[in-house]
């Protein structure tokens, strides 16, 4: 009889132990193909890339001046209308405009507290010494895509790249402009401006 308990006890530790190692999650790294991602998996920054961006950085242009707020979302949920989903570590941004002359905050993300809701977020994975970001603004919707370049001499400076303007309109509710080209794009329409660490 005793050994007969003992024969169970080891049998459910078995099971639990099989169990748990089943669903336990894959890492794998951030430039993984979304077409080689299994159900569960991790796409993490294993290498930490994300490390190069991280943090607070300020550039000058145009009498304005920029502060880009970097901060890494570990572990994110990415959900597919097919059922699919793996988790992810993100990038995501906040921003202010200040006018230099007078000192006037134009924009400023930097008060929200939902980091899903800051309008900044990666959509790549570090290729190159460079990092794809997307833009939507929460107030009308308009959108654009920039590039951080990391300076490779200096960790302290990025070099930040206006991509794109996107056609696509979303006019948002509390939208004031009934015409997209007349909504201002709060980020700097610039080909090179360089960022330094704060």
């Amino acid at each position: 009889m005793k050994n007969k308990i003992n024969s169970l006890v080891l049998v459910l530790i078995n099971i639990i132990s099989l169990t748990s190692v089943s669903q336990t999650e894959n890492e794998v790294p951030l430039n993984t193909s979304s077409f080689d991602i299994q159900n569960g998996d991790y796409k993490k920054d294993i290498d930490n890339v994300f490390s190069n961006y991280i943090g607070t950085w300020e550039g000058i242009w145009n009498g304005k001046t920029l502060k880009l707020q970097i901060i890494k979302q570990p572990h994110q949920l990415k959900n597919f209308p097919n059922g699919d989903f793996y988790y992810v570590d993100n990038l995501i941004g906040k921003y202010s405009v200040t006018l230099n002359s007078t000192n006037t905050l134009l924009y400023s993300t930097f008060n929200i507290t939902d980091l899903n809701e800051t309008g900044i977020y990666n959509i790549g994975s570090g290729k190159n010494n460079k990092m794809v970001f997307f833009f939507k603004d929460i107030l009308c919707g308009i959108t654009c895509e920039f590039i951080l370049e990391r300076n490779l001499s200096n960790p302290n400076l990025l070099k930040y790249s206006y991509l794109e303007y996107q056609d696509t309109w979303y006019q948002e509710n509390g939208c004031p402009y009934s015409n997209p080209s007349s909504v201002p794009m709060p980020l700097p329409k610039v080909n090179e401006l360089t960022l330094i660490k704060l």
